[in-house]
């Protein structure tokens, strides 16, 4: 699946389109499975998760890919073959996935070119997303990358997709990134993500059309992982004032329990430690003074 409307155009959140096939899947989970002419639903794929929304009102809890089908399950039926229907896509997480995929591109793309570090997978999380490197990243390299991803980001660069068949247009292929095509795929189109004079690279994903629709990025940290390879964790969009707005609230409860402000934290807590420490010597010493009474 590589031409859907949600692929044609990613900002596209309402589609008439014509039921194909529904079908139950059993009485006892309530879910039917729909497929449709076209849809503006992504199907999981790329390591973005897939959206949900509705069919004529009755909501879709998840989308999948089946070689060129896209298949949806819904939570109600049944709906007719033919039948033409309304798709509406949840808007709010189609952003934030889209947000997180773009930025993924891009850090992907930085990492590269700034610290000669190549992608190997990513994960797409609920709260936070990694890129999974094959080398380790220091922190001041985190952090330049941070810099000049925000800098992208605040010059609005464009991000454009186009589909090229690999025989067919081998020219369009120059500098374009590895494709790890699916075995089950059987459209020959390869859809191709590209970042201004940056990153392109093969994707089939949902994206922002300007990196500017991000708001920001920011690298949290590195997680060690297997031979000498690690994970950098990040958040971008809307995620990143969530991110912030835990922190403060976390900081806030810390400040409540410790009763002192938070600069004086870490301070507070090497006290208490000491503290706790210096009355377990003073327990034991008692209790061996006892034993020998």
């Amino acid at each position: 699946v590589g031409n859907l409307a949600c692929q044609r155009d990613s900002h596209l959140y309402t589609l008439d389109t014509q039921v194909i096939l529904c079908e139950p899947l059993g009485s006892e989970s309530n879910l039917w499975r729909v497929e449709l002419a076209d849809t503006v639903l992504f199907p999981e794929g790329g390591g973005q998760p897939c959206d949900t929304g509705s069919i004529e009102g009755i909501p879709v809890v998840r989308v999948e890919r089946q070689g060129n089908r896209c298949l949806h399950y819904c939570k109600g039926g049944p709906l007719v073959p033919e039948q033409q229907v309304r798709v509406q896509v949840d808007v709010p997480r189609r952003t934030d996935l889209m947000q997180q995929h773009s930025a993924q591109h891009l850090l992907s793309a930085l990492l590269k070119k700034r610290c000669s570090l190549e992608t190997t997978s990513w994960k797409l999380g609920e709260e936070t997303s990694y890129i999974q490197l094959d080398g380790p990243l220091s922190p001041e390299q985190m952090r330049l990358v941070e810099e000049e991803a925000n800098s992208f980001i605040l010059q609005d660069i464009q991000v454009t997709t186009h589909s090229f068949h690999p025989e067919k247009d081998q020219e369009a292929f120059e500098g374009i990134g590895r494709m790890n095509r699916p075995e089950d795929a059987q459209d020959q189109r390869v859809r191709v993500v590209e970042i201004h004079d940056l990153d392109r690279n093969p994707c089939c994903g949902t994206h922002v059309r300007r990196l500017g629709q991000l708001g920001s990025t920011s690298l949290l940290r590195t997680e060690p992982y297997r031979g000498g390879t690690c994970r950098v964790h990040f958040v971008a969009g809307t995620r990143v004032q969530h991110y912030l707005r835990t922190l403060e609230d976390r900081d806030q409860a810390i400040t409540k329990a410790l009763e002192v402000p938070g600069p004086d934290h870490l301070d507070r807590i090497t006290q208490l430690k000491a503290q706790t420490k210096e009355g377990r010597k003073s327990r034991k010493l008692a209790l061996e003074e006892a034993a020998l009474v």
